[in-house]
């Protein structure tokens, strides 16, 4: 099955531009390692949890403080392509994470003082740029998709790098194998960004909605 280049756009416009997932913590700007998403705040709010395959999953409503603030940093998301990364929730849904190439990334200190609540917004350092994801995703479509089974690539802010997906079931029902991601891991292995991969079927967008 060949790569859709339009569908692996609209994924990384998703993720990019529309997909405002909530996280949590006092509003601090720091650097972290792929992987590495919670400050050690000591913040009741702004937790993060993941499922057995290591994608974010959600749970209550945010209040509207934040639902308010998610929309400013989308906005400013959409007039600052090449600085910010993507916009995304915690888990609990209770405070903003905004990926960014640097601590004084444009429109990062109006979005502070926008935050009623400082508490509400977490900014995070990415180490790769959004020109280095884009490099990425190019090396992706080259390699051999159709035989890889790769259904659609976008960008991966969370962990500072892509995720790759793979045609098939959902993985809650069984999805694709260990082994058919670790194959998939060794083929594209000169892929300069950290690369997690799904089950196609299993991804959804998350939103404030």
């Amino acid at each position: 099955m060949a790569v859709s280049r339009r569908r692996a756009v609209l994924l990384g416009a998703l993720l990019l531009v529309l997909s405002v997932v909530i996280g949590g913590g006092v509003v601090a700007l720091y650097s972290r390692d792929a992987g590495d998403q919670e400050p050690s705040s000591g913040s009741a709010i702004g937790v993060n949890k993941e499922d057995e395959n290591g994608q974010r999953i959600w749970y209550g409503e945010e209040p509207p403080e934040v639902r308010a603030l998610a929309d400013a940093a989308e906005s400013m998301s959409q007039e600052h392509p090449d600085t910010v990364l993507g916009v995304v929730l915690t888990s609990d849904r209770q405070v903003v994470e905004v990926y960014v190439v640097s601590e004084d990334a444009e429109g990062v200190a109006a979005l502070r003082e926008s935050a009623e609540d400082p508490e509400r917004l977490r900014v995070i350092v990415n180490k790769n740029s959004p020109e280095q994801i884009r490099t990425a995703m190019s090396q992706v479509f080259e390699a051999d998709a159709s035989a890889l089974g790769i259904e659609s690539v976008a960008p991966d802010p969370v962990n500072d790098g892509i995720v790759v997906g793979l045609a098939g079931e959902a993985e809650s029902t069984g999805g694709c194998s260990e082994e058919e991601k670790q194959a998939v891991l060794d083929a594209l292995k000169g892929v300069s960004v950290p690369i997690r991969v799904t089950c196609e079927a299993a991804q959804e967008a998350a939103g404030t909605g």
